[in-house]
């Protein structure tokens, strides 16, 4: 029988992921906002993100912050849905491993 993943179960696990990620991503813009920024700026080739920042910068608001949680919760789990349902297609299309 080919090995098959169950896509419910990777769905919660990369949402679950990605929300412990962007919910410590938060904390650390609360906590030390140009600490987080030199941080970012990193990834992004020194694209200079404290441009995007308002003036004055701001707190991290409850309703922005819950609005971003849910849309990468439900996001990431659409993904991993479909990412497991492909690669058990493929699974199944490429002769995948039996066990």
């Amino acid at each position: 029988m080919k090995k098959t993943v169950n896509p419910s179960v990777l769905g919660i696990s990369l949402a679950l992921t990605l929300g412990i990620l962007y919910s410590v991503c938060t904390a650390a813009f609360a906590l030390w906002p140009e600490s987080a920024l030199a941080f970012f700026n990193a990834w992004f080739h020194g694209v200079d993100l404290r441009l995007l920042q308002p003036e004055g910068g701001r707190a991290v608001a409850l309703d922005t912050f819950l609005y971003g949680l849910i849309s990468i919760l439900i996001t990431a789990y659409v993904a991993g849905v479909v990412f497991t349902l492909l690669y058990n297609w493929l699974n199944g299309m490429m002769g995948g491993r039996k066990e």
